[in-house]
């Protein structure tokens, strides 16, 4: 028990990792763990919205006209923080009680998300929920930037309603996007986008891995216009102001589609700069945020 408490808690390996270590299965690990802190091997500290925190959600209210959100504390690594980001995401989630439809976007920090999922037994079952992707799928074989993984695995945990986008992030020219545009498949996901009562957008830098063909897309656009920071595959400067571009023909959510959403939630790993933060949050789509305690803190001091 005191080996696979110190590979999860302080090696930060995962019950499926640890399994396959130790030639246990995955079920046996969550019981051990459990009885871990049952038998006191493992002390689990929870803090609630502290003082300091409760102080920056005020000041992101005052500066940004947010809601509020989740300010984890500074984990020992970024791997810590990370996995509190990811339960933070976790527990907006499950307390939604009002939420009928959820749309999730991509990228490093919704990847963590994920992977907290698998480690999760079944979540408080919703049929009644439909959830669905917010972009197309990338051709890259992280499972981080696969939207309709990421619906899959929530909809089997939640008992959900899954509904997915079988479209790449990226086409290859206006007539082909126009053509997805029309079709059904695409029209049905659109109506889903306009009654959406909550969206996680992953917040990332730029530059960025994976790239997400920004040359093609962009040419030197980004450079010119000194991008900081994505949402979903939207770029934008430090204002907040969006850059378009003539040769970008992407299949996500339309930006206005977007604002309509009452609760469009900004998550963002512990890697991610306060100015690509700072700029999502001067666009104005954002209503919570879920971030380190050190990065609203840098934002709030750039801004």
């Amino acid at each position: 028990m005191v080996e696979v408490a110190q590979l999860y808690y302080e090696q930060n390996l995962t019950q499926k990792q640890i399994s396959l270590k130790l030639g246990i299965s995955r079920p046996m690990v969550s019981k051990m763990l459990n009885t871990a802190r049952e038998l006191g091997l493992v002390s689990i500290q929870v803090h609630t919205t502290p003082q300091g925190s409760n102080v920056l959600l005020n000041q992101l209210r005052n500066n940004f006209g947010l809601r509020g959100g989740v300010i984890v504390p500074e984990g020992s690594t970024e791997v810590t923080t990370n996995q509190a980001i990811a339960q933070g995401i976790l527990d907006l989630i499950v307390n939604a009680t009002t939420v009928r439809s959820i749309g999730f976007g991509w990228g490093y920090i919704v990847g963590r998300f994920v992977n907290l999922l698998e480690e999760v037994a079944a979540l408080p079952p919703t049929p009644d929920v439909d959830v669905f992707p917010l972009i197309g799928n990338s051709s890259v074989s992280n499972r981080d930037y696969h939207s309709n993984e990421i619906v899959r695995l929530y909809a089997e945990k939640a008992k959900a309603t899954p509904l997915y986008l079988h479209a790449p992030a990226f086409l290859d020219s206006e007539q082909e996007m126009r053509l997805f545009e029309e079709s059904e498949s695409y029209k049905k996901l659109e109506a889903y986008w306009n009654r959406m009562d909550l969206a996680i957008v992953n917040i990332g830098n730029y530059p960025s891995v994976p790239d997400y063909a920004t040359a093609t897309r962009f040419g030197n656009l980004l450079t010119t216009h000194k991008a900081v920071g994505r949402m979903l595959c939207y770029y934008f400067d430090v204002e907040g102001n969006i850059i378009h571009s003539d040769t970008d023909f992407s299949i996500q959510i339309p930006l206005a589609t977007l604002s309509r959403c009452p609760n469009v939630v900004a998550v963002c790993s512990a890697a991610l700069q306060p100015k690509a933060l700072l700029g999502a949050l001067r666009s104005g789509l954002f209503m919570n945020v879920i971030a380190s305690e050190s990065l609203i803190k840098k934002t709030l001091e750039l801004h």
